[in-house]
């Protein structure tokens, strides 16, 4: 209630205290009149000097109290009333800046040099791949590494004997072609299972897999075989260019099968984990087979239909057999090429389709 002169009265409360509103918030005052409200540009600070032009609430000072702090203008009712304390102006702001930067031709061309090159970003996508791929094909609850392991095992068959043919009985040279057939053909399954709609293998715009595809990329040194390099095509500064489906196939059947399984796992079993202790010789010879197997699989499917199959590439020829020492072996796995090079073209075409869709989609949105 208002009373003379503009003093206002706020009714009793219990503990000796009055609500007053200020600027929106409740108060608690001592009894009795209290002043009018401070003019605007003013407001009250929770201390004892009362209203102070352009004090802020809650902002605590070494003459506070605890009243104070929590928001009584002058204290708890048995406090005494005390001088004001002399004004405290808030230092002024300080701005907070960086180190001169020097924009001189000189610092700029030293920048330039130091960031990395797209060719070596690219080169850690690449390993991005390389790695997903490893951690499905050495997973040991996984499909694909124990077949892997039947052919390191203790108990696995010596597939050596096939090489060069006409040196086992018909019975025990069947057994061992059943038995590469099985690796051979799981594996091949087990692969084009392989077609995630995220991560890095993902088919949306963001994956490793679909930078893998598009033209305009500058791969690393060494990347390619020569008779890779002889399918695809490169612009002056050695990116690819003119990327269609048929180079697509040769650049995922590449990193899937060539690289991720061929040259590291069963070039490398123990730099790459798909055994923690050397292997035995049957074990290095068995890998040897079908990662000759595999390879020449790679090559046929490689092949597009006016072009020869891909010849065996000079790089790491001396780290397989030949073409003439397995001969009689492909010629007993007729039936296992067709199969498994039919899963590889309508694994390969569908996952290309996706990753192509990705990238009309992405530009509609």
């Amino acid at each position: 209630m208002y009373g003379r002169n503009n003093i206002v009265y706020a009714p009793p409360l219990e503990g000796g205290h009055r609500i007053y509103p200020l600027y929106g918030g409740m108060y608690p005052r001592p009894r009795g009149p209290v002043g009018m409200l401070p003019p605007m540009g003013m407001s009250y600070r929770r201390g004892i000097s009362g209203a102070v032009p352009g004090a802020v609430l809650g902002v605590e000072s070494p003459y506070q109290t605890p009243g104070d702090k929590y928001g009584w203008a002058w204290g708890p009712r048995d406090r005494q009333p005390q001088p004001a304390p002399p004004s405290i102006h808030a230092p002024p702001p300080r701005s907070v800046q960086g180190p001169p930067r020097d924009f001189s031709p000189v610092q700029r061309k030293s920048n330039l040099n130091t960031r990395p090159s797209s060719m070596f970003l690219f080169g850690i996508i690449l390993k991005e791949i390389v790695a997903a791929l490893h951690r499905i094909y050495l997973n040991p609850k996984g499909n694909i590494y124990p077949v892997l392991n039947d052919v390191i095992g203790p108990s696995a068959y010596d597939l050596s004997g096939l090489v060069r043919g006409g040196q086992l009985g018909t019975r025990e040279e069947s057994v061992l072609i059943q038995e590469l057939q099985y690796v051979v053909e799981n594996l091949i399954y087990h692969i084009t299972e392989i077609m995630p709609s995220t991560g890095v293998l993902g088919t949306h715009k963001k994956s490793a897999v679909f930078e893998l595809i598009r033209s305009g990329k500058r791969f690393p040194d060494g990347y390619f075989w020569q008779v890779e390099l002889e399918r695809l095509q490169f612009s002056e500064n050695g990116r690819t260019m003119n990327i269609g489906d048929a180079e697509a196939f040769l650049l995922l059947i590449g990193i899937f099968i060539s690289r991720s399984m061929i040259t590291t796992i069963m070039m490398k079993p123990v730099d790459y984990g798909l055994s923690n202790q050397a292997l035995t010789e049957v074990a290095e010879r068995n890998l040897r087979i079908v990662a000759s197997t595999l390879l020449y699989l790679v090559r046929r499917v490689s092949a597009s239909k006016s072009r020869d199959m891909m010849p065996m590439p000079t790089e790491i020829a001396k780290y397989l057999y030949s073409d003439d020492e397995m001969r009689h072996v492909y010629s007993r796995l007729s039936r296992t090429f067709n199969y498994a090079e039919g899963l590889l073209r309508e694994w390969g075409t569908e996952y290309i389709r996706r990753l192509r869709q990705a990238t009309y989609s992405s530009s509609r949105e």
